[in-house]
């Protein structure tokens, strides 16, 4: 069955979001990150504007659950059990918008004179 060029234009963006959120996740620093033998669950909320340009507003990683780790990072209060990676990406992106309403110059949200906020 042909795809039509919207199917097409959809799936591209699709993988585009994902890139970018998993471009600026390789931008972190390998502290507290998974070794090559782990893994982890990835979420992202981005921008896409009208020229189909994407910003990554927030990322968070987590696991559904934790494994019986013999080491002493659960006892020293390092590990966070049950921290899905969309719980973490939106607490991230809540975050951002409290710093963007407090920030003179946003890079997002239009301030208008009756202290209504929109997005640019």
């Amino acid at each position: 069955m042909k795809r039509s060029f919207e199917e097409e234009e959809k799936d591209d963006l699709a993988e585009r979001i994902a890139l970018s959120c998993y471009n600026q996740f390789n931008l972190l620093s390998s502290r507290g990150k998974p070794s090559s033998n782990e893994w982890t669950h990835l979420a992202g909320f981005v921008s896409v504007k009208d020229d189909n340009t994407i910003q990554v507003l927030s990322i968070g990683t987590g696991t559904k659950c934790l494994g019986g780790d013999k080491d002493e990072r659960g006892t020293q209060g390092c590990l966070l059990h049950d921290s899905h990676a969309e719980v973490i990406a939106r607490r991230a992106l809540i975050r951002f918008f409290y710093e963007e309403i407090l920030n003179e110059n946003n890079s997002i949200l239009l301030k208008q004179e009756k202290k209504q906020i929109l997005f640019k």
